[in-house]
């Protein structure tokens, strides 16, 4: 595959330039002597024997794997969870950001986010209080301010909730958010964008789901995102990374 965008080109991207032992390793090197080639009758071919990095965040050709299972997973779940009376929202969780901000404290910062918001007395008592179950992903994309990690979380519920109490829980988690955030150094998050939460209905959930690689695709898919608005997402980075965009690839070493 010759296009700088296609699986095998970034890989030999990945084998030069990745810092990762288990990646310059991965679909390159066998674990044992015979190799074994495959296809799916409809023009793509897959290989056997070699060793794999299983990666979700750096790998272009492990990721898509163990990420289309879980979203299918949890897709499977959502639905049915949905189908059966209970319900669910979703939450997005960011904070400010701007370009030269490093990416390791912008991305611990949202998972101290995520943790000093599940340890505030008032979201816990909500959580118990509507029996909650949750799952989330920490997304990662790279713009013109720079990095920008974000959280995406489903919050499930017996039953689906009434507007007002979207808007209350969105309330409760909005201010111990904002006050980690601050804690670790950062602008207060927005009002309108630092925390947002969309219920959901059986009606739309399908729609959703595949929209975002993982929540079923947010949550899960990163390795499908395509580029949205002035920020893309980290393997659209290693293409242009492959394709000699030197700003990219060392951005792409950073990620």
């Amino acid at each position: 595959q010759k296009a700088a965008g296609a699986p095998y080109a970034l890989m030999r991207c990945l084998w030069r330039e990745s810092s990762l032992k288990s990646g310059r390793k991965c679909h390159r090197v066998r674990y044992r002597e015979t190799v074994t080639v495959w296809g799916d009758g409809e023009g793509r071919v897959g290989y056997g024997g070699f060793c794999r990095c299983h990666s979700v965040w750096a790998c272009p050709l492990c990721a898509p794997t163990i990420r289309r299972a879980r979203a299918a997973e949890l897709s499977r779940g959502l639905v049915q969870h949905l189908a059966g009376g209970g319900g669910c929202v979703f939450v997005t969780s960011t904070i400010p950001h701007d370009q030269g901000d490093g990416l390791v404290p912008l991305f611990n910062g949202v998972a101290k986010g995520w943790a000093d918001q599940r340890a505030d007395v008032s979201v816990r008592q909500w959580f118990g209080d509507h029996h909650v179950d949750w799952v989330r992903a920490t997304e990662v994309t790279y713009g013109a301010n720079g990095w920008h990690p974000h959280l995406h979380s489903a919050l499930v519920t017996e039953r689906p909730l009434e507007r007002i109490e979207a808007q209350e829980l969105r309330s409760i988690m909005y201010e111990p958010w904002c006050r980690s955030a601050e804690r670790s150094g950062w602008r207060r998050p927005s009002e309108r964008y630092g925390l947002t939460v969309i219920r959901c209905s059986s009606g739309g959930i399908g729609d959703y789901v595949s929209k975002v690689e993982g929540l079923a695709s947010e949550l899960t898919r990163l390795d499908s995102k395509r580029p949205a608005g002035k920020t893309v997402p980290p393997f659209t980075l290693l293409r242009l990374a492959a394709s000699g965009d030197k700003q990219a690839m060392a951005a792409w070493h950073e990620y």
